[in-house]
């Protein structure tokens, strides 16, 4: 893609995307913005894999509630002050968070999140559910007799 070819060229780059806890859970009044979450993670993890042994490295950061202009009744309809004070990350609290988890390496930083074995249990079921995708008959329960 043309955005990376440089850093491809030069053997080293970062890309840094932002998605959204909401990535991979939805709430009643969220379809669209979690669905565009969603997309950002998936978008990020096959950059992952495409820019790997580049020299180029891609993270995509899931935060949760961030005091930012989204907390508006422009923006999301929801003022700030609407939400629980302790379920709110500061934008820079979120910032530090996001450059110390690239700094240690992770692809998937969830600013948020103490146990980062949660991350990984969630991606292993990801990879173990994909991998029950790759036959080529529907499943025993999707037979008619």
């Amino acid at each position: 893609m043309p955005y990376y070819r440089g850093m491809v060229a030069r053997k080293e780059g970062a890309i840094i995307n932002i998605a959204s806890v909401l990535a991979v859970h939805s709430l009643a009044t969220s379809s669209v913005y979690s669905g565009s979450k969603a997309y950002v993670l998936a978008f990020s993890r096959g950059l992952q894999a495409e820019l790997a042994n580049t020299g180029v490295k891609v993270q995509v950061v899931l935060p949760a509630s961030t005091a930012t202009e989204i907390w508006s009744e422009e923006v999301s309809g929801v003022p700030l002050s609407a939400l629980r004070e302790d379920t709110v990350m500061t934008a820079e609290d979120c910032v530090d968070a996001a450059l110390t988890g690239f700094d240690m390496g992770e692809l998937v930083t969830w600013p948020s999140v103490a146990d980062a074995e949660l991350w990984k249990t969630f991606d292993d079921a990801r990879f173990t559910l994909f991998a029950a995708t790759q036959v080529g008959t529907p499943a025993p329960r999707y037979r008619q007799s």
